[in-house]
């Protein structure tokens, strides 16, 4: 039988987007309310084509509170961990026209 508390709260890690590797699983969760969570790090290797890994956030859209790997928060609520991702693709380059005179 699993015994649940009411004050166990959960943390959960998303990729986000990734288009691979794995999502670190926190082997302490749940938490008991009020506890200190260490955030993880990219530990699953996780990876989005033409981008670069940046940090975790609350919202999966960056709107939220950013922590980087190895920040510590006070767990209040279960809590997802959205990965943040940076562009690494190189802006196109403007195409240059020269126009010769007749």
């Amino acid at each position: 039988t699993m015994v649940n508390l009411d004050n166990d709260v959960t943390i959960t890690y998303n990729g986000n987007t990734n288009t691979g590797g794995s999502v670190p699983v926190d082997g302490s969760s749940p938490y008991v309310t009020g506890s200190s969570v260490t955030v993880l790090g990219n530990t699953g290797t996780l990876v989005k084509t033409g981008y670069t890994f940046n940090n975790w956030n609350t919202a999966a859209n960056g709107s939220g509170t950013a922590y980087a790997p190895a920040a510590a928060f006070t767990i209040g609520a279960n809590t997802t961990l959205f990965a943040q991702w940076s562009d690494t693709t190189p802006p196109n380059d403007p195409t240059v026209v020269s126009i010769s005179p007749n």
